[in-house]
């Protein structure tokens, strides 16, 4: 069942969502069955999922913009992809993707090299848009496995640069955000050949090889 609640872009606060959240919950979803809840909003300029924590069940989905950068870009001010959400429903059962624009399904991760990053500037980089906490995000050096990358806050490297040029995106007011579906690791040899391979909260593996400067 889908309930129309709000249209909301990115200036509005995350109090203001979870609040909203919590009057759905005590006065519509606990006075029925619902197994699966998804708040799913569109046309943001980031992208990013949480578990609501007053329903197990409940999550929220918030889908980055097929403009990207107000059309000044192919990606958003987060680094995800200009793109939408595609979700297939199969009786009480949900699953679903993010879809870049001019990508196969498989595009779900960006990476950088060792050097990209201010927060980390000797780490290797990940960006993994649809990211949420049933998500295992892995990096391989020459082959082999070395362990589950860390996620942190911070700028997307191709998003700060892009933003950083006022003459490419024309409005003073466009700038980076931060965003917490970025991941580092330091690699021991920056390089040797680096692979981020990430794992899905339905199995489906992607992976991305990094190529050094």
């Amino acid at each position: 069942m889908v309930f129309p609640v709000l249209a909301v872009g990115t200036r509005v606060k995350v109090q203001a969502r979870t609040a909203m959240a919590k009057h759905l919950c005590n006065n519509v979803f606990h006075q029925h069955s619902f197994v699966d809840i998804k708040f799913i909003e569109e046309n943001c300029t980031i992208k990013f999922i949480v578990c609501v924590f007053f329903i197990d069940s409940l999550m929220e989905h918030n889908t980055a913009a097929v403009c990207g950068t107000w059309w000044r870009a192919d990606i958003n001010v987060d680094g995800t992809p200009r793109g939408y959400g595609v979700y297939e429903v199969d009786g009480n059962q949900v699953k679903w993707i993010y879809k870049s624009a001019g990508y196969p399904k498989e595009h779900q991760l960006h990476v950088y090299p060792a050097d990209s990053s201010d927060e980390h500037p000797s780490d290797i980089i990940a960006n993994v848009w649809n990211w949420d906490e049933q998500w295992k995000v892995e990096w391989y050096e020459n082959g082999k496995r070395m362990g589950e990358m860390q996620r942190y806050k911070g700028y997307d490297p191709a998003a700060k640069a892009i933003c950083s040029d006022k003459e490419k995106v024309k409005y003073e007011w466009i700038s980076p955000v931060l965003t917490e579906h970025l991941f580092h690791a330091t690699p021991r040899n920056k390089n040797a050949k680096m692979e981020v391979k990430v794992t899905d909260r339905f199995g489906n593996v992607y992976t991305k090889v990094i190529e050094n400067k």
